[in-house]
């Protein structure tokens, strides 16, 4: 497959921002999906790379882009698909660079995964191959896989026939983040970051059935020479058996644990569920995790947190959806969010677009002190959501600014406008006092220090901060009064804040340096004197 054939596929609808038509001819080994800085070690000669541009930074700009692009040139690549969300767009820089190193440059629009571009490449490769009658499987091989699948054989006495079949290749049936569900008794042991550039390199590699999200996607797994493709594609099809039996499994339990949660939310666990997902409860801890993704996909964050959890060796796995947030209870675990911490970039590399956030709460030694443990892993969830952390406890909000990111995004927006009031504003003498007010409040009160810090005559500042009190009601004086403004501050969300400092930005008229006179700035009186 060629890449100008990959970008004429319309069911992609990927955009070419720069491409040579003789470039644009280059055949297509595989595909990489990356955001390294540096993926050489990753990529192969000939393979097209999806990444959704995690790495780059107006801060770092074209050295950043240079850094990496010059990467995938060296590792020999051909192609570089970048997701459009998470920049608005595709960074002038990044064109460049890819310009300057002679790489495809094409962008992937919001509604495209790239794990839809991953396997209309492999397709359309297997399809390429010229596979003759004989690379299907016979029908005697056939009717013995049947029958030891629906006499429920283990999933690995299946894989061993069909590794026989396939010439003594080992095989193995994965999920997209590594994990080995089973495998043939030749396969070697890998380690799930093996496993998963395995399947990003590799050919080999066929879904078994149909996923819901990224998270749940299984695999057929030839770490080795690649098998004829219509073969591969007939036994994953029988393979499916097994996914459909987990996954009709996993939603009875996952259904009980959505009526634990109600019922823990709601303080009534009298009749509760708990005897359904909870079979050990009473001899061993349990404690609560939540997930949550950024979009918020409550569905896809079930899928991550069941994956994620399975890493740990706990399964079988309950999650219920609560609200946006996925919940599950399990056995505590010795240094457990160490190990979540640990996890978290392989499950969320199934979906690199969307940022993935775990809550944990502390464990309980009865089932009536699950319900404190969900409160605090749902806060912990929200804030490290808010914050930009994998994996956040309640313990580690140790500010008022942590605390208060767990908040509801509606409670903070409601607690930062009754508090602030009209500096809310967007004119731009309310974002003067607001940029005062900040400025005030950073440097602890400090009249001089503030005037310093912002150019400004100290009666300007003084006659600002005059002004906030009487649009606030509140006495800067007081350390109750002043607690309250700065934690409505803190509340506001990073929308809200990014517009308070385009705002101010865009009303700072005075080169550094000048200070300004308070008969000149915002009105202030001449006769103002310093407190």
């Amino acid at each position: 497959m060629r890449i100008d054939e990959l970008l004429r596929l319309e069911t992609l609808g990927l955009e070419l921002v720069w491409g040579e038509p003789e470039l644009l001819r280059q055949e297509i080994s595989g595909v990489t999906a990356t955001d390294l800085l540096d993926p050489s070690e990753y990529v192969q000669t000939g393979e097209v790379v999806l990444s959704g541009l995690v790495w780059w930074t107006a801060r770092g700009g074209k050295q950043r882009a240079d850094r990496f692009v010059t990467a995938l040139r060296r590792a020999g690549a051909v192609a570089l698909l970048a997701g459009v969300v998470r920049h608005n767009g595709l960074p002038e820089e990044i064109v460049e660079a890819c310009r300057e190193n002679g790489i495809v440059l094409a962008a992937v629009s919001a509604e495209t995964t790239f794990r839809t571009i991953t396997d209309e490449i492999y397709l359309r490769r297997w399809g390429a191959l010229t596979a003759s009658p004989h690379s299907s499987l016979p029908d005697h091989v056939r009717r013995a896989l049947d029958r030891l699948i629906r006499e429920q054989a283990p999933a690995g006495e299946v894989l061993d026939r069909i590794a026989a079949q396939l010439g003594g290749l080992p095989c193995a049936l994965v999920t997209a983040s590594g994990r080995t569900i089973a495998r043939s008794s030749g396969a070697p042991v890998q380690p799930p970051a093996a496993i998963v550039r395995g399947l990003r390199r590799e050919a080999a590699n066929q879904p078994v059935g149909r996923a819901d999200s990224p998270y749940d996607t299984w695999y057929l797994h030839l770490p080795g020479p690649q098998a004829p493709p219509r073969l591969l594609q007939e036994v994953a099809g029988m393979l499916r058996h097994y996914r459909d039996v987990a996954v009709e499994e996993q939603d009875r339990r996952d259904q009980a644990m959505r009526e634990l949660v109600t019922q823990l939310d709601r303080g009534d666990i009298e009749n509760s569920s708990a005897t359904v997902v909870l079979p050990d409860f009473g001899w061993v801890p349990q404690r609560v995790v939540t997930a949550v993704t950024t979009p918020h996909r409550p569905g896809a964050a079930a899928a991550a947190l069941r994956e994620v959890l399975a890493h740990l060796g706990t399964e079988p796995i309950a999650v219920g959806v609560h609200g946006r947030q996925a919940v599950a209870v399990v056995p505590e675990i010795k240094d457990v969010a160490t190990h979540l911490v640990s996890l978290h970039d392989l499950v969320q590399s199934c979906d690199p677009e969307t940022e993935l956030h775990l809550g944990l709460g502390d464990p309980a030694d009865a089932l009536t002190g699950l319900r404190d443990s969900l409160v605090r892993s749902a806060h912990a969830c929200r804030a490290g959501a808010h914050l930009g952390r994998a994996v956040t406890t309640v313990a580690d909000l140790t500010t008022l600014g942590g605390l208060l990111a767990g908040v509801p995004h509606p409670v903070r927006t409601t607690f930062s406008r009754e508090v602030l009031g009209e500096l809310l504003d967007p004119e731009p003498s309310r974002a003067e006092l607001r940029a005062t007010l900040e400025a005030f409040l950073d440097h602890n009160g400090s009249w001089t220090r503030t005037a310093e810090a912002l150019f400004l005559h100290v009666n300007t500042v003084h006659y600002r901060i005059e002004r906030v009190e009487k649009l606030t009601g509140r006495d800067v004086s007081r350390l109750d009064d002043r607690i309250d403004l700065y934690a409505a501050l803190q509340a506001l969300d990073e929308d809200q804040s990014r517009r308070m400092r385009a705002s101010q930005a865009a009303t700072s008229t005075s080169p550094a340096g000048e200070i300004s006179s308070p008969a000149t700035d915002s009105g202030a009186p001449s006769g103002t004197r310093p407190r």
